[in-house]
């Protein structure tokens, strides 16, 4: 069965060994209910090997740790009310090889090789990113603008700018005549270089945003610092953990950006 939901193209999985482990919810999508307590799965609710969950809802899935750090994926295998064993279906998630977009807090000279096409995950509502002055010489006549697909609309707004930091805002870029739009409704995503003296257009980057609830990725990746606890890992290494736990489920992120996130609002 083919699960259709936004980011299943970035996980990838091989068989899971069948003994006993102890599971714990990082993040569940859709409605998954435990029979015993009859409520819906939340981050940090535990679960046994042979515990049997209930999908009565549409498309649900769900990301587990095992006490030993590793990570599982668990979908729903069938349209429809249906109940499966954590044990039987649970599998684990490989490390990707997805590199990060930069390492080097210069300003961003190239943003089509940052944002590459590819899922890119922003965290919160407000994103901003400092673009190199001499390749994009931003003004009140050259700007930037934010496009996708709605609904069969195309959808634009002119990015705002404050000397060459550009301000990716959720609320403003997914609004539509007063009312809001959900992201995952969009598609074909781009930033365009507009220049008002002439009119034309040039695309600057393709990307499939992806729009992380701040406090909720915050209580996913203080789950994995309780897990991660009897290892005794540094600071640094904890931040790594973190990072590829967004790689691995979420997608592609600015590592700057986000170890600096991380620093203020996590640990």
């Amino acid at each position: 069965m083919k699960i259709h939901f936004f980011f299943f193209s970035l996980l990838a999985f091989f068989p899971l060994a069948v003994f006993s482990q102890d599971y714990f919810i990082v993040h569940a999508n859709g409605k998954i209910v435990h029979p015993t307590t009859n409520k819906e799965l939340q981050t940090g609710d535990a679960l046994k090997q042979d515990d049997v969950l209930s999908f009565p809802g549409q498309k649900a899935w769900a990301i587990l740790i095992n006490t030993a750090g590793q990570q599982f994926f668990l979908q729903q295998e069938s349209a429809g009310d249906s109940s499966q064993s954590v044990g039987l279906t649970a599998q684990a998630i490989e490390k990707t090889v997805y590199p990060v977009t930069r390492q080097s807090k210069a300003p961003v000279d190239n943003l089509r090789a940052y944002f590459a096409g590819a899922q890119f995950v922003f965290i919160g509502e407000e994103f901003y990113l400092e673009v190199d002055a001499k390749k994009y010489p931003l003004d009140e006549k050259l700007f930037l603008l934010y496009r996708y697909e709605y609904n069969g609309r195309t959808i634009t707004h002119k990015i705002p700018q404050t000397k060459h930091v550009i301000h990716l805002s959720k609320p403003f870029l997914y609004e539509y005549k007063g009312d809001s739009i959900s992201y995952l409704k969009t598609s074909n995503t781009e930033i365009t270089i507009f220049n008002s003296l002439t009119n034309l257009p040039a695309h600057a980057a393709s990307l499939r945003p992806i729009w992380l609830d701040e406090i909720q990725l915050k209580k996913e990746l203080q789950l994995l610092q309780q897990v991660n606890s009897r290892q005794k890992l540094s600071k640094t290494e904890l931040k790594k953990v973190f990072l590829q736990y967004v790689l691995d489920v979420y997608g592609k992120t600015d590592e700057i950006i986000f170890m600096n996130w991380v620093e203020e609002k996590v640990l």
